[in-house]
Parts: structure tokens; C-alpha cells; sequence
């Protein structure tokens, strides 16, 4: 029976088509040349005795019978490739992999990391920093520490309430006035300011003062670069607790001023509903808030 079926490389070719409806785009995913895709489409195509797709200059769709093939043969990828993934770590150490976005990773988890790790030497953890939507089937991942709850269909546990507020070198915070602290002061900024969801305008406006007091200043591509710059006192950052917990118990930094607004969304861990109570997530989880709570009856 098994000489009847279709080659892997034929399905595997089938479903990178289908996903991105463009043969360029599959090539490039399954690092071989756009025409060998196609004679693998082919090829599948001959086999079956049917059309899978509709070429046209501008444009790929798939045909009827492609369209009620896709499923099934995306399924039986997934089974095969998690039968091999389990066959190759059976009787090693357990993986658990966990995404995350890349601020919260380098300034939050990464440093509290070894201390699960001493606990749980049995599990091989990886931490996965992206800012783009976790796939956890797709991608392989685990569990997710994402801002907000996620859809309907993830488990979710909210990890700690936080705050949004400006923080600036102790020397700078010491130098500002008692009035009207920000006139004239340096807002300094970042690319990808998706940790507070809030800019200096709207964080101003919260508070009930002028959002014209705003100078723009550099415009930073990580959020570390703010922060060494905010260290060195070259302006004002507008951060969320969790990500300066750890400067300001050491002194690097300080808030600039006691009034802070509630993060618009919190921190959470999600996974798929079907493996929430897993072993390695549960132990994780049951870590991850402890570490949480701590870290709010240290504020």
C-alpha cells in the first residue's frame, strides 16, 4: 500500500503552495528552486489524476480538490513530524519551549530563568524572543508570555499587575524641578514600544497634564539601547514595571515621579486549552507566578 502514496517531498511541497498560494514564496520555505516545487506539484498532480491548483500569471488558487486536500495532508504532516519529534527525544530530557516578546525575555525571564532551572533539571528549556503571533502547533512552542489574554481557544494566567511610568538616571530624577518637572526635559524613545502601549502623549494626557511639554528626543531601535541611554542620563524613558524592576532595585535607575497609570494590558502565560495542565507547563507556570508574586510584594 505504502508504494501508492504520494512522496513526502510531493505533500510537503503540496502543503508550502497552499499555505502562501505563491510557488516563490514555498521554494524559498523549503530552500529548493522554484521549478523543482512546481514539478513536485506535478508530479502529485499526475499521481492523483486531478488538478490541485489554478496557475494564472498574477495569481495561484487552489482547485476544489485541493482545497479538501489541504487539511488531511497538513494533519498527517503535523502527526508525522510530532511521531519523529517524540521518537528522537524519547528517554532524553523534556523540551519545553516558551516565546515571548523581546523585551520581557531579556529584562524579565532570562534572569530569573535558572533559578526553574535548578529546580527542574530533567527539562531542556528555550526561550523563543519574537514580537510576531505565536503558532504553537506550527512553531513549536509550548507556552507564550504574551501582553493580553490571547483568543478564546488558550489558556490564560495573568502574570502581575503593573504599572507605566518614566524612569531617568538617579542624578537626573534628584535635578528636576518640584514644578512643572518635565518642561524642557528629553523624551527619549524606541522602535518597538509595544511593552506599554501607551506614548508620552497619552501617558501625559492620563495624568491630566499638557502633552505639549513633549520634546522628542532619539529614537532608539531596541528597547536596551533606551534604557543604557536613559541610564547615562540622556532623557526620560516611559517604561512598564516589570521591565525596570530590576534597575531600580539596584539603582541604576529611579522613577522620575511617583504618579504611574495602570498598564492597559497585562502580562500573560497562554497555551493551547488541550495541554495547559501538562506536566512541564504546570511546573512552569506554578514557577513563573511565584516569581511574579515576589516580585510584587518587593514593590
Amino acid at each position: 500500500m505504502t508504494s501508492s502514496l504520494p512522496a513526502l517531498a510531493a505533500l510537503r511541497a503540496f502543503e508550502a503552495v497552499a499555505r502562501h498560494l505563491n510557488f516563490t514564496r514555498a521554494a524559498e520555505e523549503l530552500c529548493v528552486t522554484q521549478t523543482a516545487v512546481s514539478h513536485q506539484i506535478q508530479q502529485l498532480e499526475a499521481q492523483l489524476g486531478r488538478k490541485l491548483f489554478h496557475r494564472a500569471t498574477r495569481y495561484v488558487e487552489l482547485t476544489d480538490v485541493g482545497r479538501r486536500l489541504v487539511p488531511q495532508v497538513r494533519e498527517a504532516l503535523d502527526r508525522l513530524q510530532r511521531a519523529i519529534e517524540d521518537a528522537v527525544s524519547a528517554g532524553s530530557t523534556d523540551r519545553l519551549t516558551v516565546a515571548t516578546m523581546p523585551e520581557f525575555a531579556a529584562r524579565w525571564l532570562s534572569p530569573r530563568l535558572p533559578s526553574f532551572l535548578a529546580e527542574h533539571t530533567d527539562l531542556d528549556v528555550r526561550v523563543v524572543a519574537e514580537y510576531r503571533r505565536t503558532r504553537f502547533l506550527d512553531d513549536g512552542i509550548d507556552a507564550a508570555i504574551i501582553l493580553g489574554s490571547g483568543s478564546p481557544d488558550l489558556h490564560a494566567d495573568r502574570l502581575m499587575p503593573e504599572e507605566v511610568f518614566p524612569v531617568a538616571k538617579p542624578a537626573l530624577v534628584r535635578a528636576l524641578p518640584s514644578r512643572q518637572a518635565f518642561a524642557g526635559q528629553i523624551f527619549l524613545r524606541y522602535r518597538q514600544a509595544r511593552h506599554t502601549l501607551l506614548g508620552w502623549h497619552r501617558w501625559l494626557e492620563g495624568l491630566g497634564l499638557d502633552p505639549e511639554i513633549v520634546t522628542e528626543g532619539p529614537l532608539f531601535d531596541t528597547f536596551d539601547e533606551m534604557i543604557e541611554a536613559c541610564r547615562r542620563g540622556d532623557g526620560l524613558a516611559l517604561v512598564r514595571s516589570s521591565l525596570v524592576a530590576d534597575d531600580l532595585a539596584a539603582g541604576r535607575l529611579s522613577r522620575a515621579v511617583v504618579e504611574g497609570l495602570p498598564a492597559d494590558v497585562q502580562y500573560h502565560l497562554v497555551c493551547p486549552n488541550e495541554t495547559a495542565y501538562s506536566l512541564k507547563i504546570s511546573r512552569f507556570r506554578a514557577w513563573l507566578l511565584a516569581e511574579a508574586s515576589a516580585d510584587m510584594a518587593g514593590v
